[in-house]
């Protein structure tokens, strides 16, 4: 980043004047000037800032500490900004002062004496644009990456992300204004971004292999780009779940986090050796590449367990998913009554109750089961990485695999991160973009599929009778089954089908899902409710 984002705020015109003046001599900075709160606020709405000078006293007529009120609103609005009193009146405001600068809640970071003969508040803002700027990192793909965080995370943030504060992220993840040591080929100078498609969280995942100042390039990393208080969570989780838990050759290494105004960010590599090339398993998914098999047996290996084998005491499934994701399944369910309504009246199926009825068979929608005992009971827990989906397990071309996003990771049901991975499987696009009759033929194939999976036969010589002529989403997810009951001694069908109608509950509420993905998932949750009924 290449700019140093300034803003002041102060009644005194000359001030203010003299805050512009420094700016046009330093192309560095860029000075934006407020003489009252309402010009402060507007700068703030919809401005990044890296520091705020601002003034105790905006009106000197009502002698009223108008600047206190600035300052507490950018440490709501604008967290990462440095905050900086700017007064010649501390002890007219001696209380006022003391609660800005109370250590235990601090509103500012320091503060600059007007009177002060030595030193003038310019010349403070110099040097702090040096320290940022003395070492720039350029950052290429931030438009794509802005544009896709704004709408993710637009809805519920104080203020709209900024370009500038996308910038700011990265370029401070990978070293900028974390050292004064001045500038040395070896450090960070440019990075390009490339997102990373598929994933329906509020995050933008992207990957880019930092370039050194002498043109040496680093090793290939992942940077993740969500809202702010995820990006806190999820650094937390990975300290207490991943990095003393997990062996180096299991998992990503997290070289830093940064948290903005509204979104925060993560930098992740592959510890060891730097692969060529990274594809997540949703790609493979996709392309429906028998290596997806491959993927899933080294990433659920049995003799590689590590969360897994730690094991707890469960809790009421329907209650974890509403305290880990708010999921309330009543609502849920009521949304996919309407899209059942809707689905037969446009397609001329007969809808009775909780069911389409079609030629050859029917779908349900689990509403009866959903108070039942099998949801509500409580399963075995383990430590989990809790939300598995495909887009999160990256694979490298030296066939290691690893997960990131680890927002949602610690105790669950044990059996969470496959069921995870069945709803992947079902909404990859070839499973999905299929006419009706198709969709409907899958019903089929999941009594196949779950007979298969948990018959004794199987599970001792893990082969399919029919794998032939499975579709490759069936296979996939027969083969999940078998990973599931080989890793979790006395595993029932309950327990795994009432994890993964809750998960597919948790997706199906996602505002953006297409009306052919929530056909596929009604197939599903239908089946798993024959399952839970028997």
């Amino acid at each position: 980043m290449e700019t140093y984002n300034v803003l002041v705020v102060d009644d005194d015109e000359d001030i203010r004047a003299k805050a512009l003046q420094t700016h046009s001599g330093d192309n560095r900075l860029c000075v934006t000037v407020a003489k009252d709160i309402a010009e402060a606020r507007a700068a703030i709405n919809c401005q990044f800032f890296h520091v705020a000078f601002v003034d105790m006293q905006l009106d000197p007529s009502t002698r009223q500490t108008d600047g206190k009120t600035v300052l507490r609103e950018l440490a709501d609005l604008r967290p990462s900004c440095t905050r900086v009193l700017l007064t010649q009146y501390p002890d007219v405001y001696r209380k006022d002062f003391f609660d800005l600068t109370h250590p235990l809640y601090p509103i500012v970071a320091g503060s600059v004496d007007k009177l002060n003969p030595r030193e003038d508040f310019t010349e403070v803002m110099l040097r702090m644009s040096e320290s940022w700027c003395t070492r720039t990192v350029a950052v290429d793909g931030v438009p794509i990456i802005h544009k896709q965080l704004h709408m993710k995370v637009r809805h519920g943030a104080k203020v709209d992300v900024t370009g500038d504060e996308v910038d700011f992220i990265v370029s401070r993840l990978l070293g900028q204004g974390g050292s004064a040591d001045g500038i040395s080929n070896d450090d960070v100078s440019r990075i390009t971004l490339e997102p990373l498609h598929g994933g329906r969280s509020r995050s933008v995942v992207a990957m880019g292999t930092p370039i050194a100042g002498d043109g040496t390039n680093g090793i290939l990393c992942v940077v993740k780009l969500g809202p702010r208080s995820d990006t806190a969570e999820e650094q937390t989780r990975y300290d207490r779940y991943v990095r003393f838990l997990v062996s180096l050759n299991r998992r990503v290494e997290l070289l830093g986090y940064v948290l903005g105004d509204t979104v925060g960010g993560v930098c992740y590599s592959f510890a060891g050796r730097s692969p060529d090339a990274i594809r997540s398993l949703g790609d493979l998914f996709s392309q429906e590449r028998a290596e997806a098999i491959n993927v899933l047996r080294s990433l659920f290996a049995k003799d590689r367990r590590e969360w897994y084998l730690r094991t707890g005491k469960g809790s009421d499934l329907t209650n974890y998913f509403h305290r880990a994701y708010g999921l309330d399944a009543r609502d849920v369910l009521e949304n996919a009554r309407d899209f059942a309504e809707r689905i037969a009246s446009d397609l001329g199926l007969r809808k009775r109750r909780d069911e389409i009825q079609f030629d050859g068979g029917r779908l349900r929608i689990p509403h009866d089961i959903l108070g039942s005992g099998s949801m509500r009971a409580s399963y075995p827990s383990c430590i989990v990485h809790g939300d598995m989906n495909a887009e999160n397990v990256i694979c490298a071309d030296d066939d290691r695999v690893m997960c990131i996003d680890y927002r949602y990771t610690g105790w669950g049901p044990r059996t969470l991160d496959f069921a995870a991975l069945q709803t992947s499987i079902r909404l990859a696009p070839p499973a999905v973009v299929r006419g009706l009759p198709q969709q409907l033929g899958d019903l089929r194939h999941e009594r196949s599929v779950w007979d298969e999976g948990w018959s004794e036969d199987a599970i001792d010589d893990g082969k399919c009778n029919d794998a032939a002529v499975l579709p490759f989403w069936a296979q996939v997810s027969r083969e999940l089954l078998l990973l599931a009951r080989a890793n979790f001694d006395g595993l029932t069908q309950q327990e795994h089908a009432a994890t993964c109608l809750l998960w597919a509950l948790r997706v199906f509420r996602v505002k953006d899902l297409s009306q052919a993905a929530k056909l596929r998932l009604l197939v599903w949750m239908s089946w798993l409710n024959d399952v839970l009924s028997r």
